[in-house]
């Protein structure tokens, strides 16, 4: 995609994927309500089941939209903080360490949050605030 559209093609590409997502999230993931009622009548269920419940998709989906933008975002700005200011990989790396401790810190704290509100609807503003994040990122003119 950095071939077609230079620097800003990946991301739009990566926002765009994230919000197109949203609707389908609230259509077919169902309320927590809705899974607690079913949990005691429901039996053990195999690996294999389980990858064929559509809600189980959806989730693993969601998981898979919200982190591939962290690896795209991470391997373009180590290139261009090296191409544009020179900064070495240790200092790069620290940088990027940033993000990691970030999360590590605030984990915890968004899942109490989430597990005290609505889990369905964490899902849905993370992944609109990360897609039209996404969307904002590129070079400036």
């Amino acid at each position: 995609l950095f071939d077609v559209g230079g620097f800003l093609l990946p991301f739009v590409v990566t926002g765009g994927m994230v919000l197109l997502f949203i609707p389908l999230l609230l259509f077919v993931l169902p309320g927590i309500q809705s899974h607690l009622q079913h949990q005691e009548s429901e039996t053990q269920l195999s690996m294999w089941q389980l990858t064929k419940k559509v809600p189980v998709v959806m989730v693993c989906l969601s998981v898979f939209l919200a982190n591939a933008p962290l690896g795209l975002l991470d391997t373009s700005l180590a290139l261009y903080l090296d191409h544009t200011f020179g900064w070495s990989a240790t200092h790069i790396g620290l940088l990027l360490l940033i993000s990691g401790a970030v999360y590590v810190v605030s984990a915890p704290v968004v899942g109490l949050v989430v597990d005290a509100t609505k889990p369905r609807l964490a899902m849905i503003l993370g992944l609109l605030t990360q897609g039209c994040a996404m969307m904002l990122i590129g070079p400036v003119s």
